[in-house]
């Protein structure tokens, strides 16, 4: 399978979203400027999404959006609970196991869940120590079959790095 762990693009403070929650909390224009960037290099690295699974939250459902738009994908956009900032890895693995083995899925999530997630699939415990994660990064991480613990063999990742 091949897993594509996207951290959303930049978002706007609490103080700034319209219901003042971080539920609410959307991308800025830089944000979405770093959405676009990463969509573009995985477009050139030939990724066409079978499923595209967000996080509920608005910079998460908004970030999916504009992937599946950038690709130029038919892939449906599905929200799940399982990709929310605190949630569970085995979550992830549970919706994951799901989806046929030779799907490609792009997992749009928050910290810490996305450095859980990248760090039980590659089995490195200190990832922030060996990635530069930053908003709109995109990791591709292949598995044979479906993923679990310590499954995955991380292909490529690209970073934005203050795109506006």
């Amino acid at each position: 399978m091949i897993i594509l762990v996207f951290r959303h693009g930049h978002a706007e403070t609490k103080a700034e979203s319209p219901d003042r929650t971080d539920e609410g909390r959307r991308l800025t224009d830089e944000g979405r400027a770093q959405v676009k960037w990463t969509c573009a290099r995985a477009k050139e690295f030939g990724i066409v999404p079978d499923v595209i699974i967000s996080s509920p939250r608005a910079r998460g459902t908004e970030t999916a959006e504009i992937t599946r738009n950038a690709l130029n994908v038919k892939a449906k956009v599905i929200e799940d609970l399982c990709l929310e900032p605190d949630a569970d890895v085995k979550e992830v693995y549970s919706v994951l196991s799901k989806l046929k083995r030779t799907e490609s899925v792009i997992l749009v999530t928050h910290l810490p869940q996305l450095g859980h997630l990248i760090a039980d699939l590659l089995d490195w415990k200190a990832v922030w120590q060996n990635l530069d994660f930053e908003n709109g990064a995109m990791a591709r991480i292949d598995t044979k079959g479906l993923p679990k613990s310590k499954s995955g063999n991380l292909i490529w990742l690209v970073s934005p790095s203050r795109v506006s």
